[in-house]
């Protein structure tokens, strides 16, 4: 009678916290060639937070190499292998193409989740000044049909938003500058990331098991066959 209690109220715990809220804020600005970037992931309205800063994102055209540097909130001390990181834009994408196969299916699940987040505030807003005014001028529109046809498509992947994202470019017609500010954030369910943590683990699972059989048709002289 106690495992079954115990198990009652287990699952009386996980039904309750699955009507959970996590909110996910994202926010990067660029201003006069530095670049900050961070990430907040909060639940109870606050009182369990984690924060992560990115203070320097540089994009090295030259060594074509990502440049990231980071720091916890607070100020807390990480080992130093974690604060400066240098990736190589051509190693990220091999290694992009090496794991795709095997990551491929978890995208799905993936779709699953981002149908369940609802995007309740999307800011983008843009200051812009090039040499001339005339270019200034066409930058701006360029920008406009840009950014409503990027973040059109991006919603169809989400939840139905409760406002529309809200943009709006600045062109500086009387110097050179470019200033990026986002500001979004996002909510979803405990109980939707439940579900896709399961869906991954049964992916994960079938990918263990078909590789058991393989090598056991291996060992015993059988014919192995690669997943598709």
């Amino acid at each position: 009678m106690k495992i079954l209690a115990t198990l009652v109220i287990l699952f009386i715990l996980i039904l309750l916290i699955s009507f959970l809220s996590v909110r996910l804020e994202l926010k990067y600005l660029r201003k006069k060639n530095n670049d900050h970037f961070s990430i907040k992931i909060s639940l109870l309205r606050g009182l369990l937070k984690y924060k992560l800063d990115i203070p320097k994102i540089n994009l090295n055209s030259q060594k074509t190499a990502l440049k990231v540097e980071a720091e916890l909130e607070g100020g807390k001390s990480v080992p130093d292998a974690d604060i400066h990181k240098k990736y190589p834009l051509g190693y990220l994408y091999q290694q992009f193409m090496h794991w795709y196969p095997e990551i491929k299916e978890y995208f799905y699940a993936g779709k699953y989740l981002l149908k369940r987040v609802v995007p309740s505030k999307i800011i983008w807003q843009t200051e812009i000044g090039l040499s001339d005014a005339a270019i200034t001028g066409m930058s701006v529109g360029i920008l406009w049909a840009v950014k409503s046809a990027l973040l059109s498509n991006i919603y169809r992947y989400f939840a139905i938003a409760p406002r529309p994202p809200e943009i709006s470019i600045i062109p500086k017609f009387n110097e050179k500058t470019l200033v990026i500010n986002i500001d979004c954030i996002f909510n979803i369910k405990i109980g939707y990331v439940i579900i896709t943590a399961l869906k991954f683990f049964q992916i994960y699972s079938q990918h263990v098991l078909h590789k058991m059989v393989c090598y056991l048709r291996g060992v015993f002289g059988g014919r192995t066959t690669a997943p598709n």
